[in-house]
This record gives C-alpha cells, sequence and structure tokens, in this order.
C-alpha cells in the first residue's frame, strides 16, 4: 500500500477511535465503532486489523472479532494526539508540569508549538523563566479560577503557598510593603525556601469573615522578595535597527531571554493569577507573546 494512505490525516471521528486505542493496553479500538469506518481503517490505510477475540471454538465458529493498531496505526495515533493536545495547550497557556525524576509539579507557559517528538517548549516559574523542553503528554490543565469574591478592596492580603493553601493575613498599603511584612512570619519563609516563592492576592470584604488558613485558591506561585531593579524607560517604538538578520541570533532562545538580550523594558515576574507574565517598569502585564509582539516585532 502507498505510503500516502498509511499517512493520510484522519477524520476527528478516526483520529478519536485512535486516540483512544493508543490509550488501551492492548491498543484495542473501541467496541462501539463503526463498522464502515473499521473497513476503511482496516483496508484502506491499514491503521488496523482484525484479530480473534478468543481462541475457543464457538469464538471461532461465530466469527467475532476485535480491532487493533497496527504499527502504522500507532504513528498515526501519536500524530493526532500530539495535534489535539497542540489546541488544547496553544503558545502561550499555562499548564501544569512535573519534570522527570522531580517530585513536584512546576507551572509553566507553553512557549512553541510541537516538535517531530510531541513536546514543546515551556518556561518553568519554578526556575524564573528558564526554558524547558516538555512532552504535551506530561501537561497538566490548571484548575479553573474560582470567581470573583463580592464586596469592596482592602488593604489585607492573603499569603498563599504553591499549593493554593493560606499561611497568613497581612494588612499594608501596596504590594511591597505586603511582602516585606508577609515575610516576618515563620510559616511563609519556610514556603518561600521550599517553593521558591509564595503568592500574594490583595482581598474584598466578603473574604475577612473567612477564618486565617480558611481560604483556599487555585496553586499560585510567586517570586520572593527582591530588591527591585531601577525602572528603564519605555521606549516610543520599537527601535528600527531591528532586522531579520539581526533576529536569527535569538533563533533557540525563550521570548523573555530574547527580549532582555534585546533590552526591553520590565522583566519577567508572577501575576496575581500564578502566570509568568512580562512585567513593564510602569506595571503593566504582557503575556509572553504580546511582549514578543511588542518590542521583538514577532
Amino acid at each position: 500500500m502507498p505510503r500516502a494512505a498509511w499517512d493520510t490525516t484522519p477524520t476527528d471521528y478516526q483520529a478519536g477511535l485512535l486516540i483512544a486505542a493508543l490509550a488501551d493496553s492492548q491498543h484495542r479500538i473501541p467496541s462501539d465503532a463503526r463498522g464502515r469506518t473499521l473497513d476503511i481503517m482496516r483496508t484502506g490505510r491499514e491503521w488496523i486489523r482484525a484479530r480473534r477475540l478468543t481462541s475457543t471454538t464457538a469464538a471461532v465458529k461465530s466469527g467475532a472479532k476485535d480491532y487493533v493498531l497496527t504499527h502504522h496505526g500507532v504513528n498515526v495515533a501519536n500524530r493526532a494526539r500530539t495535534a489535539q493536545l497542540a489546541q488544547k495547550y496553544p503558545v502561550g497557556s499555562p499548564a501544569f508540569f512535573t519534570p522527570e525524576g522531580a517530585t513536584e509539579r512546576d507551572v509553566v507557559v507553553v512557549n512553541s508549538g510541537p516538535d517531530k517528538n510531541g513536546t514543546v517548549e515551556v518556561l518553568s516559574a519554578k526556575q524564573r523563566g528558564k526554558a524547558l523542553r516538555a512532552p504535551l503528554t506530561a501537561l497538566e490543565e490548571l484548575p479553573k479560577l474560582p470567581p470573583e469574591p463580592a464586596g469592596e478592596i482592602t488593604d489585607w492580603w492573603t499569603i498563599t503557598d504553591s499549593e493554593g493553601v493560606e499561611l497568613t493575613r497581612v494588612e499594608a498599603e501596596d504590594d511591597p510593603r505586603a511582602r516585606k511584612a508577609a515575610m516576618r512570619h515563620a510559616a511563609v519563609v519556610a514556603a518561600a525556601r521550599r517553593d521558591k516563592g509564595f503568592a500574594i492576592r490583595r482581598l474584598r470584604t466578603s473574604e475577612l469573615s473567612v477564618p486565617v488558613g480558611e481560604l483556599r485558591g487555585v496553586p499560585r506561585i510567586s517570586p520572593a522578595p527582591a530588591v527591585e531593579e531601577p525602572a528603564r524607560p519605555i521606549p516610543a517604538a520599537a527601535p528600527a535597527r531591528r532586522t531579520t538578520t539581526a533576529r536569527t541570533e535569538y533563533v533557540g532562545r525563550s521570548i523573555p531571554t530574547r527580549l532582555r538580550a534585546d533590552g526591553a523594558p520590565g522583566d519577567t515576574a508572577m501575576s496575581s493569577t500564578g502566570l509568568l507574565v512580562w512585567r513593564l517598569p510602569d506595571g503593566e502585564e504582557l503575556t509572553p507573546g504580546e511582549a514578543a509582539k511588542r518590542f521583538l516585532g514577532d
């Protein structure tokens, strides 16, 4: 059979069957698959082959069979799964990732499309924006954010660890003062050392009635308090000197690395929702992709 038949892009229904079979320990196609589809996948594509359910005399006489993936079917199923996951985790989307050999999950931001092996570049929150390679199959969805609390904004802040567990609350006028006050608490210091940071969020009036320690949030990680660098002026427009030739040195480098090398104002930071962002000196927050468009001309 010509290779073109093996490499034909499956329909959505066929892709669903192939991916389901890939997850099965014996690579079996779901038993409720339509007969016409099975015929196409077996004779027209050679993605599956028939296999008898058992070797008993009754089964042989009945002709009962199931269908399993062939070698070509496994390859097509892997490509279909990669394409499906690439839609689920597009560039700029956050996810959980546990690196091989690690015991703790990291919050990452997808920074590229998948390669032929089904891996993508991700930016690590725990490692301050370091670029890593991660299999799409190893990414996990972040929990959905809870609805916005009711009430007015207050001067009270909740401090949480990387799992969203509340450690303490502090009263302060702004974020830097709140972080400084938080570091006076032993539990916060311990969490900062363990998680390489902690999360901080201003509370609303409705949340003040909840006892300390009972507020829950999605897992968030933000950098531990540090001395802020002097603000750099924001250029009126992207420098004209950037050309396609000049940007070739950036191939294979992460967006934050490229932004720093090009002198873009600001630096990486964690947003209040635990996402990696590029924060400008005036406080504006951009996703890595938005910053690349504004300052690198991507």
